[in-house]
């Protein structure tokens, strides 16, 4: 007479569990999606941040460098030798070394504590 899949589709049917599985599963799906977009947006975020930091970086790098090569011809000038710049700007570089290592736990927290800060403004 009845078979006990047919009354299982009915009472389905009957309660519309049918279309509440596909709403489901189309919900399940669309919130798959946009989570997919929102990592996606995330990512293109964070390598567009990275580019603009390498070039902030580069420039400044080669402005360094510029600079220090004419501050270094500049004191050779003055002082009419050919060397004396180079040496006193490499000097200077060389004292910043040496207290960036007799001060780097005291510069990494420093540094650790205003990028947090930074970081949680954001948020």
């Amino acid at each position: 007479m009845f078979s006990k899949n047919s009354i299982l589709e009915s009472l389905s049917k009957f309660l519309k569990l049918d279309n509440l599985t596909e709403t489901l599963t189309g919900y399940v799906e669309a919130r798959v999606q946009l989570l997919k977009i929102e990592v996606r947006e995330d990512i293109a975020k964070a390598i567009t941040r990275a580019l603009v930091f390498a070039v902030i970086i580069l420039l400044a790098f080669l402005f360094i460098i510029f600079f220090s090569l004419a501050t270094a011809l500049f004191i050779n000038r003055y002082f009419n030798e050919n060397y004396l710049g180079f040496l006193i700007v490499g000097g200077f570089y060389l004292t910043s070394f040496v207290l960036s290592l007799a001060f780097r736990n005291q510069l990494f927290k420093k540094l650790d504590k205003l990028f947090t800060e930074r970081l949680n403004n954001k948020e």
